[in-house]
């Protein structure tokens, strides 16, 4: 769509200028707005338009629309408009292809895996389990390319794990998806030994990727898509994705810790949190979205322990008196 048009007349001062724009569009989440000034300032542009002064901020318009149209996708598939977030996170994946030399390769690869999970979510949304787990495999091993290479550090990966975690929840591999789930936890746990902030490490030059990535990580019950405005880090989703896992798979005593480790977490950001809102004004900080449900997952798995164990001795019980039947008849 933006290729074979005649030449706009571009220079790089009011490229900037309305890089500007763009920008701050996208600070006020007013993304639509962003969007629509990118296609306008993008459709008319060709490659010979590319010069040394140019380059920078037209790649860094075409690294906005990538994320514009992810962004507006998954807001569409919040919404249960899953077909028109297909056609914009198809129309970015489209902008990723090689022919699009306003990119640079690595940041065209980083925003592919972006894109090709948000693809697996639109597509899981829609019952299509094998179709997702294949871009969610395939971001993944885009990722490790780049990983290799050094343009991305592993804990980017974790919200992939988490995402094929949930694909295979729903496929019923439960063992399958905890080890994924607990890939993701390793990985995020390793950036926070060295200092990395949860998804907001870039390549150098590109525009900071710290968008909602794959909507299928965000926490409800059973691992489902989530809602919350303001999903939390991805480290107590983690742990709760282990949790449910194990759950599935009454291990009951995993479950428990997993969910309780989650919890923890919960709260530290809690205590943060109300700290953060005692030095702007005297309300109290709000309760973790994360909670209720992992309150609740608790009671489910304790209640569920109560009636195995009595289902175990009642069995036990029952094999005791078939015993004893059959030693009181042989004498």
């Amino acid at each position: 769509a933006f290729f074979g048009r005649m030449a706009g007349d571009f220079d790089s001062e009011a490229l900037a200028r309305r890089l500007e724009d763009i920008e701050a569009c996208f600070e006020r989440k007013n993304i639509e707005k962003g969007v629509i000034l990118l296609e306008e300032t993008l459709g008319t542009l060709r490659p010979e338009d590319l010069s040394p002064d140019t380059e920078p901020v037209i790649s860094r318009l075409f690294q906005h629309l990538l994320i514009g149209y992810n962004s507006l996708g998954m807001q569409q598939l919040r919404a249960g408009a899953t077909e028109r977030a297909l056609q914009l996170l198809n129309s970015a994946d489209a902008l990723t292809a090689p022919s699009n030399v306003f990119l640079a390769p690595v940041h065209r690869q980083i925003l592919k895996c972006i894109t090709f999970n948000n693809l697996g979510c639109a597509y899981k949304s829609q019952g299509r389990t094998h179709t997702a787990l294949q871009f969610l495999k395939e971001a993944l091993r885009r990722e490790a390319a780049l990983q290799t290479s050094g343009s991305l550090p592993p804990s980017q990966s974790a919200s992939t794990h988490l995402n094929i975690c949930t694909v295979l929840s729903e496929m019923s591999r439960h063992h399958d998806a905890v080890h994924h789930a607990m890939r993701a936890v390793n990985l995020l746990q390793m950036a926070i030994k060295e200092g990395i902030d949860e998804f907001r490490e870039s390549v150098s030059g590109a525009v900071p990727l710290n968008l909602p990535q794959g909507a299928i990580v965000s926490p409800s019950r059973r691992g489902s898509s989530g809602s919350s405005a303001l999903p939390p880090p991805l480290l107590p989703v983690a742990y709760f994705n282990c949790a449910v896992q194990y759950e599935h798979m009454q291990q009951f005593e995993q479950a428990i810790k997993y969910y309780e480790k989650a919890l923890e977490l919960c709260r530290l950001e809690e205590s943060a949190s109300k700290g953060q809102q005692k030095e702007q004004s005297s309300s109290g900080g709000q309760q973790h979205p994360l909670v209720p449900t992992i309150r609740t997952s608790i009671a489910e798995v304790r209640r569920a322990m109560v009636v195995l164990e009595e289902k175990i001795r009642s069995r036990r019980s029952s094999g005791a008196s078939q015993s004893d039947g059959f030693a009181h008849t042989g004498r």
